[in-house]
Parts: structure tokens; sequence; C-alpha cells
């Protein structure tokens, strides 16, 4: 059985954190049924781990808007995730809208996250403006 380490503090600022997370969690949700006659021989301590990292991110995800919240839910949070058009189907809205609403509840959990203490922002480097001699 393959072990995977959760490191809270760590992450890019670029999203891809926010991204591994959630994908993070949609495996364990997957291998959760097929581990089901394994978990007596499972560490106490990891399932508890997965059980409350599986609950902050529902918390999180009630503190986004409910759109955003269930589109996050059918891309990546079921056991067959959906695709942008089948969402857009389903929802009633074009394709479009519905990668432009997947970013921003991306962004908006991400902040939601960090602001929970599960992750932290990456501040953005101090922009150095060197001006030639011959100015």
């Amino acid at each position: 059985m393959k072990s995977h380490k959760y490191q809270p503090k760590l992450g890019p600022a670029d999203g891809s954190f926010t991204q591994s997370l959630l994908n993070y969690i949609a495996s364990q949700e997957l291998r959760q049924g097929e581990e089901n006659a394994s978990c007596v021989n499972e560490d106490p301590a990891k399932i508890m781990e997965r059980a409350m990292l599986r609950q902050e991110l529902n918390k999180a995800l009630n503190e986004i808007g409910e759109k955003e919240a269930e589109i996050i839910r059918m891309r990546y949070l079921t056991d067959a995730p959906m695709a942008l058009n089948g969402i857009a189907k389903k929802m009633k809205i074009s394709r479009d809208r519905v990668r432009q609403i997947e970013e921003c509840a991306l962004l908006r959990l991400r902040r939601v996250i960090a602001r929970m203490g599960l992750v932290e922002l990456a501040r953005p480097p101090i922009m150095v403006v060197v001006k030639p001699p011959w100015e």
C-alpha cells in the first residue's frame, strides 16, 4: 500500500497546490471503497488525517459560492470526474462559462484554504527596477 503524506504548509503561488489537494482527496475517496477490507491494517492516524482533511475541504467548499462548489465537486470529487462539456450541459451554461467559474472557484478555494491555515500563500517577489546609467 502506497503511503501519501499531506504537508499542509507547502505549495506554490500558482494554484497547483489547490489542484493537487483536490486530486489527493479525490484519489482517497476513490480508494476508500477498495480499501475498506484493508482498513483494519491501516494506521488509525492516517484514517483520522484523511477524515479531517475531507472535513476541512467540505468546510472550505461551503464558504465559496454554491455554483462554484458544485462545479468543483463534479469536476474533482466524484467517482467519475466530469468534463467541462458535461458540466455545461447539466448546468445549462456554456463550456467557457464553466471554465471561468471553475477558475474563479479554485482561486477562492485556495484563499479559503489559506485562511483556514491549511496552506500558506506565497508572496509575490519584489520587483527591483534597475535604470541603466545613461538615463
